[in-house]
């Protein structure tokens, strides 16, 4: 059993040496890109009306996801309308003591500052050995999918079909995270959330493609009304 960096040498019949050096051995993992994310802020515009005026009749006209045509504006950003009867402070001049407060509000990525979020697709392990025989050299890589090297084109007749395998190859590896988050040329390993499916306070919770388009946990947000 050879470790990492030592060396195994035999002669022939002729006293011809074959060293085989365990160069090193180390895991390979790929990974493919989910999304981009980011930092954002959220906007929001609003207006309103006593109750009994003008919209604010019987409430037929507020409620979540009411859109006053007033505040329609067109955007790709995640964005959303709404509307809340609330009771007016003391100082208000509703005759009713409650209002109508319409609102929007919009999702505004920072697309000047994204991380990559990737997802671990599949790992393998991989090793170099370097086979020396009558000065000649060769330097082999193994890993999981061709654990077997054959010496025939290195050996001499009498020696020929000599494999050389990898194999055993097992460890106690710690579960880790699989994502893996590029952000200023630094990769964290890292919980996300998923693609398409964004969580709430989790990285991820907003998800810009390839082609710019945002989707975001709806989840997150919270309208402070004050009439």
């Amino acid at each position: 059993m050879l470790s990492e960096g030592q060396t195994a040498c035999f002669n022939d019949l002729d006293n011809n040496r074959l060293s085989i050096k365990f160069e090193n051995m180390y895991n390979i993992g790929r990974y493919s890109k989910l999304y981009d994310t980011s930092s954002y802020n959220i906007t929001n515009t609003m207006t309103w009306n006593c109750y009994g005026s003008g919209k604010c009749w019987y409430g037929s006209e507020c409620g979540n996801g009411y859109k006053l045509n007033t505040l329609e504006k067109n955007s790709t950003n995640p964005n959303g309308y709404g509307c809340h009867m609330s009771s007016v402070s003391c100082n208000g001049l509703c005759t009713h003591g409650v209002s109508c407060v319409w609102y929007r509000w919009e999702v505004l990525p920072n697309m000047n500052n994204v991380a990559k979020v990737y997802h671990s697709v599949s790992e393998l392990w991989e090793s170099t050995l370097v086979i020396i025989y009558k000065n000649i050299s060769r330097t082999v890589v193994f890993n999981t999918n061709n654990p077997t090297f054959d010496l025939h084109d290195i050996l001499n007749y009498e020696m020929s079909h000599m494999p050389v395998n990898i194999h055993s190859v097992t460890y106690e590896k710690p579960l880790n995270k699989h994502a893996i988050v590029e952000y200023k040329n630094n990769y964290y390993n890292l919980d996300v959330s998923p693609h398409n499916l964004p969580i709430a306070n989790m990285i991820g919770d907003i998800q810009i493609s390839d082609d710019k388009k945002v989707i975001f946990h709806t989840d997150n947000i919270v309208v402070l009304i004050a009439v």
